[in-house]
């Protein structure tokens, strides 16, 4: 009896070492020009952002699949009243929203952050800062 109770306990002991933690799973994201429409009973807001969208967001909307939902967008920058693009985030919002799919008007891919896309003089501080690091 003890053996078996001493065989069953190394058995567990031996099984629980072989569990690791899952990594975090790292979605492929690409960054995109976007242009979003919210029609309300008695307001319609535009979005015009740059940001990040999960690639396979964007794949299901090339494809011209049906889908619902929200996605998000994270590391936003726009262009802000003075025409200069500046980051979307300060004290109380992180730079990150979530769009619903269906009001997406227009999207344009590029390769890059777009803070490579505009001249030095057309950014923010704030942008400045991260494009000369």
């Amino acid at each position: 009896m003890k053996k078996a109770i001493f065989f069953l306990l190394i058995c567990i002991l031996y099984a629980c070492n072989g569990i690791q933690p899952k990594a975090p799973v790292q979605h492929q994201t690409t960054w995109v020009y976007l242009e979003s429409e919210k029609i309300m009973k008695s307001d319609t807001t535009n979005y015009y952002l740059y940001g990040k969208i999960r690639s396979s967001v964007l794949e299901k909307i090339h494809a011209d699949e049906k889908i619902n939902g929200l996605f998000q967008l994270k590391e936003i920058r726009f262009v802000n009243t003075d025409d200069l693009l500046e980051i979307y985030e300060d004290e109380d919002q992180i730079g990150r929203i979530f769009l619903n799919i269906q009001d997406i008007k227009y999207i344009s891919v590029y390769k890059r952050d777009p803070i490579y896309s505009f001249e030095e003089k057309d950014l923010h501080e704030s942008l400045k800062k991260m494009r000369s690091k």
